[in-house]
């Protein structure tokens, strides 16, 4: 882990990269050389915008090398507890993330104060506006926030499984907590409250961060997209050009994140309880329903989750301007200010792609004339079952703002991690009975991983204007891209206008100046 701390400081100084580090495309081998990185994900090798070694590649390369031999670096749980539990211990992991400490989309401790996610109120902002708002969705009687699908995976010795499952009421207070390893449901105030809260806010960690970030945004969303749009679309393609900014070092990326998070003996199986069966099992679970269950078609979804407003009039609601707030549906519900902002950005990215499809293609037959466009589309059908046929112009559209909206807004959300690792007590990647924080080397395993899926990737706030084809439309595709700039600052400043409103839960995935052009390690 020191080891592991040194290099990534070394490799990331901090600075922010422009949008001129992102290029048009070049003429790339078609199709792309391909490794296999674990049974079933197969991943492109060669990426146009950094090449095939580099030395963060080789460093990458090189540490992950280290972890996976056991000699060196052995699977070895220590349990050392904390000598202290005060100030000291957030001030210790504020030293280990130094300038890597990445910006914080969810500051639970601003929000909350006190306890901070320790306490109930913290639970409750954790899954309706922080990592698992997602998650959350409505039942008959309040809410619940369900990853009780980590239980069935087995844990190496000294360690409890995963799996929770939290209910709320309808004003988004704590009810209960069904404890998978321990087999029953805790309630508040029970003698077992803490240490249940303590399971959920893990497992919620872990589902997320393997399952949601992971497998389905890194390795089957944005790298089908890239491997799709390189193998199928010549560079001098419309959507090549289209899509160049939100696939940007995607397949470095991955390439990274592949060897070093998903194999036994990876970083990621030091930093979690999982055996060898049970990591292999729960990213297979990942992998497929990923594949099963992504619609990106659908407005309506994130991931495989409902993002939906509680009432009829969201299309009303999404136009409202936040003067008129108090009278809209996202105010009205606990849940609903999560899926409005989603609503909202993603009419934006819809709006953006729909003009520049528009631009192209005159109408349904010019789309279904492009065969080259058909051997992308195909390419996408085939890891996705949701996928619907490229019958339209609209089915182009809302498949291409769905994906654009994963790799940005999406990955921004399911990969703000830190905030719920910065303290041991908050959450953890291991949980041992009886404790209610993790330990010293849990706590710094996973702060490492917090840090390495931080390095900053340019802001899709900038000018990307310079990737566009140089054709007859190039006026037209320029003015369009200040347009959708100005869309997303319209999009910004509503988000803050309303978190500064009568909104209980306070929520920033959808802002996008927080956000990436494309996912980032």
């Amino acid at each position: 882990t020191k080891v592991y701390f040194s290099i990534i400081h070394l490799l990331d100084d901090g600075s922010q990269p422009g949008p001129s580090f992102v290029q048009a495309p070049n003429r790339t081998v078609q199709p792309l050389p391909k490794e296999q990185v674990v049974p079933g994900l197969v991943l492109p090798s060669y990426d146009e915008d950094e090449g095939l070694v580099t030395s963060r590649a080789l460093a990458n390369q090189a540490f992950s090398g280290y972890v996976k031999d056991g000699r060196l670096y052995p699977l070895e749980d220590l349990d050392l507890p904390w000598p202290e539990k005060d100030g000291a211990i957030k001030a210790l992991m504020g030293r280990l993330s130094g300038s890597l400490a990445p910006a914080e989309l969810y500051d639970y401790d601003a929000n909350i104060g006190g306890d901070s996610l320790i306490g109930d109120a913290g639970l409750a902002h954790l899954c309706f506006a922080g990592l698992g708002a997602h998650v959350t969705r409505r039942t008959a009687d309040g809410y619940e926030a369900d990853f009780t699908y980590l239980a069935p995976l087995t844990v190496r010795p000294g360690f409890e499984r995963y799996g929770a499952k939290a209910t709320f009421d309808a004003a988004a207070r704590p009810v209960s907590i069904w404890w998978s390893h321990g087999e029953k449901e805790v309630r508040p105030g029970d003698a077992a409250w803490t240490h249940a809260k303590f399971a959920f806010r893990s497992s919620l960690l872990t589902g997320v961060t393997l399952k949601d970030h992971l497998a389905a945004t890194h390795l089957t969303i944005a790298a089908t997209l890239v491997s799709a749009s390189r193998d199928h679309l010549p560079a001098t393609h419309p959507l090549r050009r289209l899509l160049k900014p939100f696939t940007y070092r995607t397949i470095a990326v991955n390439r990274a994140a592949g060897p070093l998070l998903v194999h036994e003996l990876s970083l990621l199986h030091h930093t979690v309880a999982l055996d060898a069966a049970g990591l292999e099992a729960g990213f297979a679970f990942a992998f497929n329903r990923t594949r099963d269950t992504f619609d990106p078609a659908n407005p309506a979804r994130f991931l495989e989750y409902p993002l939906e407003y509680p009432l009829s009039s969201a299309a009303e609601c999404a136009a409202t301007p936040p003067s008129s707030q108090a009278a809209c549906a996202d105010e009205a519900d606990e849940l609903a200010a999560f899926a409005a902002d989603g609503t909202r950005y993603r009419a934006a990215v819809r709006e953006y792609v729909g003009r520049y499809v528009g631009i192209y293609y005159a109408d349904d037959a010019a789309v279904g004339s492009d065969v080259v466009l058909a051997s992308f589309w195909a390419a996408l059908v085939a890891h996705f079952l949701r996928i619907p046929p490229i019958s339209s112009r609209e089915a182009l559209v809302e498949v291409l703002t769905g994906f654009v909206f994963h790799v940005t807004a999406g990955h921004r959300h399911v990969g703000a991690a830190y905030s719920a690792v910065k303290d041991p007590r908050y959450a953890g990647a291991k949980i041992r009975p009886g404790r209610d924080m993790s330990d010293v080397q849990a706590a710094v395993q996973v702060l490492a991983i917090a840090l390495v899926t931080g390095f900053k990737q340019p802001m899709l706030l900038g000018d990307y204007s310079h990737v566009f084809l140089r054709d007859g439309h190039r006026n037209a595709t320029r003015a369009l891209w200040s347009d959708f700039q100005a869309k997303l600052l319209q999009v910004s400043a509503e988000v803050d206008e309303r978190n500064r409103g009568p909104r209980r839960f306070k929520v920033r995935a959808f802002d996008p100046r927080e956000m990436a052009t494309s996912v980032s390690i």
